[in-house]
């Protein structure tokens, strides 16, 4: 039997001296010590290869000077050794399981196993459903482990043996998933709503019964089909177009607008200009300020003068069209740009000349070159002597019978006559031969020239004797006469 030197014996602790004694001449295998006699004393145990023996401690050492009912070995009054659960006794007399060289009141981990002793399974004797060697109790505890139900046992564990019920598959227990407000039990029947499903429950799939949806207010029946609303969306019952969760005829019973009446709420349709008000109902779907009637981007039509309004509209509204042919004055020619079209300008050119006078634009002679025909010029006073139509200031100024033009009336006259008759010699003006007047140029003409001269017969009419216009319409022309 070996004593350990420290304490009592005044040596160093922890190491073993031979005391001299031996238990027994036995194979021995374990010993075990104890107070077996209750002295105060340890007694030994010794289990042996033969039989197993009891050893009585006989030795005085239970002498405990200040009675405290602790051996002074071992009392700390004595010892002034350590006392970590300060019972008095000293701890070297104390048993350490794991020697650890804590004793066991003091050590948080008995078995030496890493566990504390409150978590060790061979110290608590608790559950351990996980076989993580901790106690239950501590899981939960740690957090590592959740217990929902606050039960003592992990939520883990219930699911898999299935003492809780986990109906929707998320790793908790339904009667959690309710109690957090995870699910709903609108029935109050344990069982989580989305359980429940089908169509015929839930026809939203949202996980409540249709009735409890409609019942505790998180979906409506605002047309009263007894369809949830969302369930006519579903299945195509119903519109919201605007996408406000509200179906779209209960909108419009609200008093949504729908200015067309076509049953689709205003919000939903097309407004091109952005004007607040949609296509169907707009006047100017452009907003360009012009009715869609009249407006070309909206009607067929002509818009000759390119103002995005139709030329109907144009001259509905007032837009001139002097000559009444449909089409604007604006889109028309106006030759002289004096405002009025040519249709109705009496003066096409500006020439100050009325276009039925004008030779520009009317058939006709004008003799003087002055842009108006001679028709308009007599009808507007100028001299017309002989009414042949012809201005006198056109028709030849002539002195009759001064043939050769001259300026005077000689035999000389008589002489040109009979040249022009009978050699074929030209004559300027051929009236001024023509001297008794009767319109044609012959032989009576030179005998009455030579009568005048030289009988005292009647002179030669008009015009004599000075220049003038023949007044006698006739065919005889007088291109020239260079005596006038």
């Amino acid at each position: 039997m070996w004593w350990n030197a420290g304490g009592a014996q005044g040596g160093t602790a922890g190491e073993y001296v031979d005391s001299g004694q031996s238990l027994g001449t036995s194979w021995s295998f374990g010993v075990s010590l104890g107070d077996v006699d209750g002295d105060g004393d340890l007694d030994a145990w010794v289990v042996n290869d033969g039989p197993n023996r009891v050893w009585v401690n006989a030795n005085p050492c239970s002498v405990d000077a200040d009675l405290d009912g602790i051996p002074d070995p071992c009392d700390i009054d004595q010892t002034l050794g350590l006392d970590c659960d300060v019972n008095g006794e000293d701890d070297s007399c104390q048993l350490d399981t794991d020697l650890d060289g804590l004793i066991d009141p003091c050590d948080d981990d008995l078995d030496g196993d890493g566990i504390p002793n409150d978590c060790d399974l061979d110290q608590t004797l608790g559950a351990d459903c996980d076989g993580n060697g901790l106690d239950d109790l501590c899981d939960i505890a740690a957090g590592t482990l959740p217990d929902c139900n606050a039960n003592g046992i992990p939520d883990p564990c219930e699911l898999l043996t299935g003492a809780a019920p986990d109906c929707n598959g998320n790793g908790v227990p339904d009667s959690c998933d309710i109690a957090a407000g995870v699910s709903f039990d609108c029935d109050l029947d344990g069982s989580p709503d989305e359980c429940k499903g089908g169509p015929v429950f839930d026809c939203n799939g949202n996980g409540i019964p249709d009735d409890c949806d409609y019942n505790n207010g998180t979906s409506t029946d605002c047309d009263g089909n007894g369809i949830l609303d969302d369930c006519d969306l579903l299945n195509g019952l119903a519109t919201d177009c605007d996408g406000n969760g509200v179906l779209d005829s209960c909108d419009l019973a609200a008093g949504a607008t729908d200015c067309d009446l076509d049953g689709v709420l205003d919000i939903c349709q097309a407004d091109t200009d952005q004007d607040g008000t949609i296509d169907p109902c707009d006047p100017d779907l452009d907003g360009d300020g012009i009715d869609n009637v009249c407006d070309v981007d909206q009607s067929p039509g002509i818009d000759c003068d390119q103002n995005g309004a139709l030329d109907s509209c144009d001259l509905a509204a007032g837009a001139e069209d002097c000559d009444q042919d449909g089409a604007l004055d604006l889109c028309q020619t106006d030759t002289d740009q004096d405002g009025t079209i040519d249709p109705c300008d009496p003066d096409l050119d500006g020439d100050g000349i009325d276009n039925l006078c004008d030779v520009d634009q009317s058939p006709g002679e004008d003799c003087d070159g002055n842009g108006a025909l001679d028709s308009c010029d007599i009808a507007a006073g100028a001299a017309d002597a002989n009414g042949n139509g012809i201005p006198d200031t056109c028709d030849g100024l002539l002195i009759r019978g001064d043939v050769n033009g001259d300026t005077g009336l000689n035999i000389a006259d008589a002489i040109a006559t009979l040249d022009f008759l009978f050699a074929g010699i030209t004559i300027p003006c051929e009236s001024s031969a023509d001297s008794n007047d009767d319109g044609s140029i012959n032989i009576a003409d030179a005998i009455h020239l030579l009568s005048y001269l030289f009988t005292s017969a009647a002179p030669p009419p008009l015009p004599f004797p000075f220049c003038g216009v023949d007044p006698t319409p006739d065919p005889l022309p007088c291109d020239g006469y260079p005596g006038c």
